[in-house]
């Protein structure tokens, strides 16, 4: 229930934002160059945005896990992109939570010699490093080599 009020609301957030997407436009061209200007804005309800259907996607497979292999894979991917929205945000080390959460889920489901593990191990990597934690990227670039 909580999460068909939710989606209710952001349907109707999304009605709003269309319509006043809709009067820029009416702005004799002015509205491309406001619009333009506030890039970085945009960038960023957009990445909230992503942030907002990810949330709603890790609750709805969550509660949907006992439905099987195909669901728990699902929620591993909604972590895995969790943790990419992560390390896009300068948040290395909750990217690596959320890498780890998807990591867990797919070690127990996949083959070992899986490519998608081994991507997340990459990526791990990537965050370790960008967060100046050497040895654990080395580490963890040598699992995803492995």
């Amino acid at each position: 229930a909580n999460v068909d009020s939710h989606l209710a609301s952001n349907d109707d957030e999304e009605d709003e934002e269309e319509g006043e997407e809709g009067e820029e436009d009416d702005d004799d061209g002015e509205g491309g160059a406001a619009a333009a200007a506030g890039g970085a804005d945009a960038d960023g309800s957009s990445l909230q945005l992503a942030w907002e259907n990810l949330e709603i996607a890790r609750i709805v497979f969550e509660h949907n896990q006992a439905k099987g292999d195909d669901v728990k894979l699902k929620l591993a991917s909604v972590f895995y992109e969790m943790g990419n929205y992560q390390l896009e945000t300068g948040s290395f080390a909750d990217a690596v939570t959320e890498y780890d959460k998807c990591l867990q889920i797919r070690q127990e489901i996949m083959d070992p010699a899986s490519r998608d593990i081994a991507l997340v191990h990459f990526q791990r990597g990537v965050a370790f490093q960008n967060n100046s934690d050497f040895d654990d990227a080395v580490s963890a670039y040598k699992k995803a080599k492995s």
